[in-house]
């Protein structure tokens, strides 16, 4: 069977771990791959299996799963998304499409933003689940519940990782951006408090950084 070509729409959280699921934009993909594939569900807990997906060159309308699982026919041109986290791998060709935003963070810095991050990258494998009954899918988004101990704890990391770097023998050219960086990573609760914590970007340190020293993601 040749392989079809798909544009959908999906959508995309308002920001980068934002677990809220009403905030959101509408952005556009494409899919290409097999018309019709067959994915595995749990039969107790309803969920996509991680166990890839068959087509008919690979039998599988005529494969027999596992007691504990369902076999469910995903047609591509139905079900896009469900199609393009399953069976369409991420090649720097789709990664090209990606575009990017400037964004201006409260402490002045500016950071590129997806605009449209791939599909596999929006929502979570073992979050999509299947209703028999409908013959549809839900989702949830991919998501880290970051709280803002968890802000502190990596901002208390980070000032204990770079204490040598302004020991009181280092040559103030390299020891004033590090100061700069620290003092930044000190004001970061008071810098970021109307945000919440998911939405903190955590200072970039000066070059060259040491090699165990963790930056913003």
């Amino acid at each position: 069977m040749s392989d079809i070509t798909v544009n959908f729409t999906y959508k995309v959280p308002n920001g980068k771990n934002n677990p809220n699921v009403e905030d959101f934009t509408i952005e556009t993909w494409t899919y290409t791959g097999p018309e019709k594939l067959w994915v595995f569900v749990d039969k107790e807990t309803l969920k996509l299996e991680p166990m890839g997906y068959l087509t008919e060159e690979t039998d599988g309308k005529t494969y027999n799963p596992l007691p504990t699982h369902l076999k469910v026919e995903v047609n591509a041109g139905k079900n896009p998304l469900v199609a393009t986290i399953v069976a369409q791998p991420l090649s720097y060709e789709l990664l090209a499409t990606v575009r990017t935003a400037s964004v201006v963070l409260p402490d002045g810095n500016t950071v590129l933003e997806d605009v449209n991050p791939p599909p596999q990258d929006v929502y979570k494998y073992d979050g999509i689940t299947y209703a028999p009954g409908a013959d549809s899918w839900s989702y949830k988004w991919v998501d880290e519940e970051v709280t803002w101990d968890d802000i502190k704890l990596l901002r208390d990391t980070l000032l204990t990782a770079s204490d040598n770097r302004v020991k009181f023998d280092t040559p103030d050219s390299i020891k004033q951006p590090w100061i700069d960086y620290r003092q930044a990573l000190r004001d970061m609760p008071t810098v970021w408090a109307d945000y919440e914590a998911w939405q903190v970007r955590v200072p970039i340190p000066p070059n060259p950084a040491p090699a165990s020293l963790p930056v913003d993601s």
